[in-house]
């Protein structure tokens, strides 16, 4: 199954900084010459199952650049695992077992989960986001760290478990997963910046999952949430990019 954002792909001559298979693979932009060099602020968007690096690459050129260009190192990351009917994922996903446990409502085991490779591929986004802070000199609370989907609980994971709070998180239709470790380091967390998004009509991770993640790890830890939601379906539609907009420029300001 196939997860991607609905934003329209078209060519261009903007490059970024992709990371294809774990490696780092570096592609000029004269353009955005100030922002690949020395940029104030880094931003990290992790695809959802299926797609690939260049999928969020749409939203930052149609919407983001005009209003941040020179400022801002924009990073898309590949996920490690390649699946059969093509597309990256970071990690494998069993459908009918989420389906079951969806159906007879086994909310715990739905929040529980937490694939090895789910773990191996949080490690290595980590590893990312330090590479970069060393190479650019570029703090942890200049970093916004978001994604759609799996690339949004990534996010979390992620984000989570950094001894520092980033400048802001940005988990697009992400899930509540990982339960054990989220209920664990969500309490040191106050004051972490959050932007989350989700649509009510959303039928690959429902609504109530989003509310779960919301109440539990969210609010209940005195993180700094702002919740969006939309009458949609497993998207991001433009009024979440307008607000992802503002989550960058705030970032830039303090």
């Amino acid at each position: 199954r196939r997860q991607k954002n609905i934003v329209k792909q078209r060519k261009t001559s903007y490059k970024f900084t992709m990371l294809a298979q774990c490696k780092l693979m570096v592609h000029k932009r004269p353009q955005l010459r100030l922002a690949y060099y020395n940029p104030d602020v880094i931003v990290i968007l992790s695809h959802g199952y299926g797609a690939n690096g260049q999928d969020l690459v749409p939203i930052v050129e149609d919407a983001v650049l005009k209003e941040v260009q020179g400022k801002v190192k924009f990073v898309f990351p590949y996920g490690p695992y390649t699946l059969p009917q093509g597309g990256q994922a970071w990690w494998f996903i069993d459908f009918q077992q989420l389906r079951t446990w969806t159906v007879t409502k086994q909310t715990e085991k739905l929040i529980s989960r937490r694939p090895a490779e789910f773990i191996e591929s949080s490690g290595k986004i980590k590893e990312l986001i330090e590479v970069l802070s060393k190479e650019h000199g570029v703090p942890l609370e200049n970093f916004i760290v978001g994604g759609f989907s799996q690339g949004a609980m990534l996010s979390i994971d992620v984000s989570l478990k950094l001894e520092e709070n980033v400048g802001a998180v940005v988990p697009w239709s992400g899930g509540f997963m990982n339960a054990e470790e989220w209920r664990k380091y969500a309490p040191t967390k106050k004051g972490l910046k959050v932007f989350q998004s989700h649509g009510t009509r959303d039928t690959i991770i429902p609504f109530e999952m989003a509310s779960k993640l919301k109440e539990e790890i969210f609010e209940a830890n005195g993180i700094d949430l702002n919740f969006l939601s939309f009458d949609g379906p497993h998207t991001i539609p433009g009024k979440v990019v307008k607000k992802f907009i503002e989550v960058v420029k705030s970032v830039l300001q303090e």
